[in-house]
């Protein structure tokens, strides 16, 4: 994860939109407008560094940080939704 730091009691978005097909990846723009318009509320988002794959359902296995940053999440922005990912973040309510 990208220095992100999850305050006691705060909501979880995860941003998982760093593709391995660049035209399809969020610019930092996008991923501070993301947290400018959450994080007022009381929301941490938890922006993930490692590529993903961008086609069908997304990453087949997910990598160590994507886990780690599914974990306690409400909401995902992604590629897809892989099973793995759903067993990762039981809470998942948005994707």
């Amino acid at each position: 994860m990208t220095g992100d730091v999850t305050a006691e009691g705060s909501r979880v978005l995860v941003v998982d939109l760093v593709p391995d097909t660049p035209r399809w990846a969020l610019p930092a723009e996008g991923l501070a407008r993301v947290r400018a318009a959450v994080e007022a509320d009381g929301w941490a988002v938890r922006a993930v560094g490692g590529s993903t794959h961008s086609a069908g359902d997304g990453q087949l296995h997910l990598s160590d940080e994507l886990r780690a940053a599914a974990a306690g999440a409400e909401v995902y922005f992604g590629f897809g939704l892989p099973p793995a990912l759903l067993e990762a973040a039981p809470g998942l309510r948005w994707a």
